[in-house]
């Protein structure tokens, strides 16, 4: 995009910030150099070596835009992972016939979902995007609304929105404990699954919704 220089003001700012030249301390700043003849035509900042070095100011705070963005990104697609890591578990755990003998499986896909969930929550803290950080925030208050039910599980819920895995409790647990969080579509573990499906799809576009439930 082409940079206008219409105004000796416009000029006067950008020489206060890039060289230190300040209005109050050095009197008009660029206008006074104008005046001085210090540089002599105004013609020579419009068409030549000044402008060549304002342009190359503004191109340098272009791209650290982009790389801000590009970092931002990144943050994104980290995000989206975990999300699908901790779905991923609990498709599995639906899957999974509960059975006494199943538990150690059973408790082995907790454990994964578990990890995968404080990886979203962890990466979460460090977002800038706000449409990221919204779905992020009605995600951890709905796995809190349900942490009694968790808990039957022995999945504890942190102050810092953060799950625990309990195995000594999980071993105490009942089969229709289990069955209640994990099985059916209106199950605990369908709902959360649906906030984790949100903060996926709007991580995986960077901010721009384009949802598709896994469960």
């Amino acid at each position: 995009m082409a940079i206008n220089f219409y105004s000796s003001s416009s000029v006067n700012n950008f020489f206060s910030t890039s060289f230190g030249i300040n209005n109050k301390q050095n009197g008009g700043g660029i206008n006074d150099l104008l005046a001085s003849g210090s540089l002599t035509e105004y013609s020579s900042i419009k068409s030549g070596s000044y402008k060549k070095l304002l342009n190359a100011y503004y191109a340098k705070e272009k791209n650290t835009i982009k790389e801000v963005d590009k970092t931002e990104n990144v943050k994104n697609q980290e995000i989206s992972i975990n999300a699908s890591d901790a779905n991923s578990a609990l498709i599995d755990l639906k899957k999974i016939e509960v059975s006494e003998e199943n538990k150690t499986k059973i408790a082995d896909k907790i454990k994964e979902f578990v990890n995968s969930y404080n990886d979203i929550v962890g990466k979460l803290a460090d977002s800038d995007t706000k449409s990221v950080l919204q779905k992020g925030v009605w995600m951890t208050k709905a796995v809190s609304s349900y942490s009694n039910l968790l808990n039957k599980v022995g999945i504890e819920v942190g102050l810092d929105n953060k799950l625990k895995f309990n195995e000594e409790k999980f071993g105490k647990t009942t089969i229709d404990d289990i069955e209640s969080v994990f099985k059916g579509n209106m199950s605990v573990g369908s709902k959360i699954s649906y906030k984790i499906n949100q903060v996926e799809n709007i991580a995986i576009n960077n901010g721009t919704s384009n949802y598709t439930c896994k469960i």
